[in-house]
């Protein structure tokens, strides 16, 4: 489903006019999971290929054109893409061998390939295959290797790589000596990450408070945003911040001047703020506004809405959650088909599946680490089953749920 700004074709409808409803693109029912940059759209599909639309006036797209594409298009003919994160005119991906790749604008080296040329094909980035997490900022990038070390490149004029420098990088250029970082997210000039131990760290410009460590001072090294080590995700808008604890509840901080923090107000906040006291939030997209999905599948916008982006048939600025209704949407064509959901993804100790519709006694969980190899086998007991996964080392996992008539396969991370 899309909705908002589509000047650019950016909601793959087929069309440019903005939409303040949700539309579904296409019919197909195989798509796996939706990445969203700057006046671009990535999806993967089950089939591990690539598919991208909207603004490519810089390669972002990577089909080997600069032109703009108002429907999905095939980006590359390979079946083994993982991951994709994109912004302001670049593009970042990781395919399921651990290998790191970029393609669009590099004007400030955030391609990371030692040059400053724009590629418009994806483009590999170095030879390493340990690459885990990926996040592109406006014109700076971040990935995490699966030794948990965290590397920077890209502009840095605010800071914004936490080098302790404000000098740009065209290369991955490490982060300290810590080696437990477990994810980060790049808004337009911040940076915030969570460690493996639930602590959030951040650091760039914090003029708004999007840092969330109580001051309007920016920092160039991570600084602790307060002291809390139960956080569990984290979303980054363009000046503000959002995590989730591990009981499932929403926190934000930063700018505030669209209602973006949910909060009920318009006032920027410089540290964490609860967003009500509903603990079922389940994923989170942000730029000016806030998207997102509950436990139930119910799906909940909030902050600007210039271009109809909170999909509430208005084009007015909402700082509460509010529902958001979905015409002809079936949860059984959506990504997670007749598995409702694993959760809490991330996981540490213990993950629950929860199943839709089919069960039956021979109903297993098969996890899969990268390469391929199973690493155990669980037999579901009922719809909803919760399994302890202390003797699981930390790491990307893929998680088959194989019922009856089906088999389908979920990424898992586990810290």
């Amino acid at each position: 489903m899309g909705m908002g700004y589509n000047s650019n074709g950016v909601l793959g409808n087929d069309a440019t006019n903005d939409l303040n409803i949700p539309s579904q693109i296409g019919t197909g029912n195989n798509w796996q999971s939706l990445f969203s940059g700057s006046n671009c759209t990535f999806a993967l599909k089950t089939d591990g290929t690539l598919w991208g639309w909207g603004l490519n006036n810089n390669g972002q797209l990577g089909d080997g054109t600069y032109t703009n594409k108002t429907i999905p298009t095939l980006i590359s003919n390979e079946t083994n893409w993982l991951s994709i994160d994109s912004k302001e005119g670049h593009t970042l991906a990781i395919k399921t061998d651990g290998t790191l790749w970029a393609w669009g604008a590099n004007y400030y080296g955030q391609l990371g390939d030692d040059t400053y040329v724009n590629r418009n094909t994806p483009t590999q980035i170095g030879t390493d295959n340990n690459w885990q997490k990926i996040s592109a900022g406006r014109f700076h990038s971040f990935a995490v290797k699966k030794d948990g070390t965290l590397w920077v490149w890209g502009y840095n004029s605010n800071g914004q790589l936490g080098d302790g420098t404000y000098t740009d990088k065209k290369i991955p250029t490490k982060i300290g000596t810590d080696n437990n970082w477990l994810s980060v997210e790049a808004g337009i000039f911040h940076t915030i990450a969570i460690k493996t131990n639930g602590t959030i760290w951040a650091w760039g410009t914090n003029s708004y408070g999007q840092l969330g460590d109580g001051t309007l001072i920016s920092r160039n090294t991570p600084v602790q945003t307060g002291s809390a080590s139960d956080w569990l995700e984290i979303f980054a808008g363009d000046s503000h911040s959002i995590a989730k604890k591990t009981n499932g509840s929403l926190w934000t901080w930063g700018l505030n001047d669209y209602g973006q923090l949910g909060d009920g107000t318009f006032i920027s906040k410089n540290i964490p703020t609860q967003i009500s006291n509903n603990n079922e939030w389940l994923n989170i997209e942000a730029s000016y506004h806030t998207i997102s999905l509950k436990t139930d599948y119910s799906l909940w916008t909030w902050g600007g809405s210039f271009y109809g982006q909170l999909g509430d048939g208005n084009n007015a600025n909402v700082n509460i959650p509010i529902l958001i209704s979905c015409p002809n949407l079936e949860i059984e064509n959506i990504e997670y088909n007749n598995v409702s959901y694993l959760f809490p993804n991330p996981c540490k100790d213990y993950l629950e599946i929860n199943l839709k519709n089919e069960f039956s006694e021979d109903t297993i969980a098969e996890f899969y680490n990268e390469v391929g190899q199973i690493c155990r086998i669980d037999y579901l007991k009922n719809k909803h089953t919760k399994i302890e996964l202390n003797d699981l080392s930390s790491g990307i996992y893929f998680v088959k749920i194989k019922t009856k008539n089906e088999t389908i396969t979920k990424k898992l991370i586990k810290i």
